[in-house]
């Protein structure tokens, strides 16, 4: 009995340390993709500091006022937006989007806001990944062009106009929503204001 239960002993020592050997392998292994997916967090930040402003909530008091037969649209996206963009996973899901208003594109980085003083009227706006229409290998020239999720807005003299674009789990991945303008000042109230474009700059719609 007694050997019986030093074998049993020498075992489960064994395996102890079979056990520690492949937790530690399984460290080695993953410990790089986990400091990567670190420093593109920390990169992400950084780009994002650079590419924006004031929150909503400062800049508000000394925004001037649309300009006669004008109205303001706000365009913006809530952290909801990317938790549901699964397409293209930076850091924790944060990503750049596109979109256009009428015939110029424009890129929105997350939880920021961009707002435009527009002509009294109807205006179309679209986002998702198809507005990207690609970029030419050998000139870098990038064409845009309207995404297949449509939004058409009134904007009225001296009215503003709340959008929020949404993630999706479907391509092209987002989508602009109308939001009323009680509920459009509370969402973006703490969002800073996107400056700069991210990755690739704002241009016009080539079809």
């Amino acid at each position: 009995m007694a050997k019986v239960i030093q074998i049993l002993i020498y075992l489960w020592k064994k395996f102890k340390c079979l056990i520690r050997s492949t937790a530690e392998l399984i460290v080695i292994i993953f410990l790089p993709f986990s400091l990567a997916g670190c420093a593109g967090m920390i990169m992400d930040a950084a780009k994002k500091a650079d590419a924006t402003g004031d929150t909503y909530g400062k800049m508000k008091e000394t925004l001037a006022l649309p300009t006669r037969s004008n109205g303001r649209l706000y365009i913006y996206r809530t952290p909801n937006s990317t938790n549901y963009s699964i397409q293209y996973g930076i850091g924790l899901q944060k990503n750049t989007t596109y979109c256009t208003i009428d015939d110029s594109a424009y890129e929105l980085i997350w939880e920021a806001f961009k707002y435009f003083d527009l002509a009294e009227g109807s205006h179309e706006i679209s986002c998702g990944k198809d507005v990207l229409k690609k970029v030419e290998f050998w000139s870098g020239k990038i064409k845009f062009q309207q995404g297949k999720n449509k939004l058409k807005v009134m904007i009225l003299n001296s009215s503003e106009v709340f959008v929020r674009v949404d993630g999706t789990i479907e391509s092209p991945y987002f989508q602009p929503v109308l939001v009323n303008s009680e509920q459009g000042n509370k969402e973006i109230f703490n969002l800073p204001y996107q400056k700069a474009a991210f990755n690739i700059p704002d241009g016009k719609i080539t079809e």
